[in-house]
């Protein structure tokens, strides 16, 4: 619902309403028990005909319980995800740091932001095939408990440093657990604690950690968070990526200061993370640096009628190197954002800086640029645009980089959805061109009443690049095609029938773009409420 807003108040929850009136409701049992069925049909090409076939038929189930009004306890054996929507295509043509993709899966979605923690070591992707989870989610008073044990058939493991991380998937069974403690204190400020634990064959993860955000006076925030890791990797992982090959520690910290008024926003933080900290149960895709950002903003607002609702003008500075002193990146920036009519929105960015990458510092200066607007109800636009100095990481040189990407969102009333995204980036060194790169991502959607839908996605990936540039063998062209097609019907959220398709077509300079495998999938679950 809507309520007065104080802009010169560093807090949002405090200022909201009080719900009352819920006088003596009684809830249930709150017991649901969904059993589900699964089987899927796939194919590879082998030799140019599809020759190898696999074959699954596999049982389901998942069980939730609100034991306390606030406290639920959920359970999944042998899931399936096969239903949710594909992660967007990524251009990943001169990666730095290894990719991370947002989480989809509704069982580690709901209750996620009991578990948020400001340091990277609790990010729910990082459970790549699981075999069953438990998971203890809810609130109580001023207390918020999260607690999550998951056994996974795949073991993904996140190498970082300073300049480069690259991310490597073994198929060797673990267990994940997290437990995560929140307590509110007062309306303003707030302390918790995380521990996680990874384990498998010859090997070990755990982490343990604090952090807190205290609304000291009106305007001024502050908050902290710091961790504690203790490692062991199987001599697999040692060896092969030059890891430590007996326990080892590591630590992590952060800190900032924050003043947010209705017209001037500053602020002050810090990152540390040493050499040897991992969270595996996270996403910590880099290591070994020392971070601090400062940086101030003014607002102008607009009343009611003008032609403009707010611009923000901005400077901030960063300066990371790691625990050799070596540069890691500085850069200056300016910024300035204008909001108007129509939900339109101008921002540009100018960064002004160096990066260190192996030994070298290269030139670090570009511009980004981002428009939008909402002509109606029904049609979004956007398109974000940057331009400048950029590292040839495969080479370690100096470089150019153009990156656009274009955005278009139409909602044709209840029925009609289409997404549309597209990354276009071009690489050049020395005035020569090295790469080019698309990729295009299209989702559409039609929903027959609000049971029933059919959902289609097309995911299209263009590269090229040219060989005489490289010191070391690439082809000189990469194309893949992805496509999935979805039926949904739903009786409720939670007794539903999945029918599917998709596809991957593959190709390159010496073969042809040609379908490499598909798969058909049919998801049956129903919802047994006591």
């Amino acid at each position: 619902g809507l309520f007065p807003r104080d802009r010169n108040i560093n807090s949002y929850m405090s200022q909201a309403d009080k719900l009352v009136g819920f006088i003596g409701v009684k809830p249930g049992r709150n017991i649901e028990i969904i059993p589900t069925f699964v089987s899927m049909l796939s194919q590879e090409r082998e030799n140019g005909d599809f020759r190898n076939t696999s074959e699954r038929y596999d049982p389901g189930l998942t069980i939730h319980w609100g034991f306390m009004s606030n406290m639920k306890l959920s359970a999944t054996f042998n899931p399936d995800f096969s239903q949710i929507e594909a992660d967007a295509a990524e251009l990943n043509v001169n990666p730095q740091y290894a990719i991370y993709y947002s989480e989809k899966r509704p069982f580690f979605l709901e209750g996620s932001d009991l578990f948020s923690f400001n340091i990277p070591a609790v990010r729910f992707r990082s459970f790549a095939d699981p075999e069953w989870g438990v998971k203890i989610t809810g609130k109580e008073g001023r207390n918020s408990l999260g607690l999550l044990i998951v056994k996974d058939s795949l073991t993904n493991f996140t190498i970082p440093n300073s300049f480069y991380s690259f991310t490597r998937s073994f198929e060797k069974e673990n267990i994940g657990a997290v437990l995560r403690y929140v307590r509110e204190m007062g309306i303003s400020a707030n302390l918790g604690f995380v521990l996680t634990n990874r384990e498998g064959e010859e090997y070990y993860n755990r982490v343990g950690g604090v952090n807190g955000s205290f609304n000291f006076a009106r305007n001024e925030r502050i908050n902290f968070a710091a961790a504690y890791s203790r490692t062991k990797y199987p001599e697999e992982i040692a060896g092969r990526y030059g890891q430590p090959d007996t326990v080892f520690d590591g630590w992590s910290a952060l800190g900032g200061y924050y003043h947010n008024s209705r017209s001037i926003n500053w602020w002050w933080n810090f990152y540390l993370m040493d050499p040897f900290f991992r969270g595996d149960v996270g996403h910590v895709y880099q290591d070994n640096y020392k971070n601090t950002n400062m940086g101030i903003n003014y607002t102008w607002r607009g009343s009611s009628g003008k032609w403009f609702r707010a611009i923000t003008t901005g400077y901030s500075y960063t300066y990371e190197d790691n625990f050799g002193d070596t540069l890691v990146y500085k850069e200056h920036g300016l910024r300035f954002n204008y909001n108007g009519a129509k939900m339109s929105s101008v921002s540009v960015d100018l960064f002004k800086g160096e990066k260190g990458f192996l030994g070298e510092v290269f030139d670090n200066d570009r511009v980004y640029i981002y428009c939008g607007i909402r002509p109606s109800g029904t049609l979004f636009l956007s398109l974000f645009t940057r331009y400048g100095d950029e590292i040839d990481y495969s080479n370690v040189r100096q470089g150019r980089c153009l990156r656009l990407e274009p955005y278009a969102e139409l909602n044709l009333g209840k029925r009609i959805y289409v997404e549309l995204s597209h990354e276009y980036e071009e690489m050049t060194v020395e005035g020569e061109k090295l790469y080019t790169a698309n990729a295009t991502n299209i989702t559409g959607r039609f929903h027959f009443n609000h049971r029933c839908f059919v959902r289609g996605i097309i995911q299209y990936l263009d590269c090229e690049f040219s060989q005489e540039l490289y010191p070391y063998p690439v082809s000189s062209k990469r194309e893949v095609i992805f496509s999935q097609i979805l039926f949904s019907y739903k009786i409720n959220p939670q007794t539903v029938l999945y029918l599917g398709y998709s596809d991957n077509y593959e190709g390159d300079e010496e073969n042809p773009l040609a379908q490499r495998n598909r798969t058909v999938f049919a998801k049956a679950g129903y919802s047994f409420v006591i």
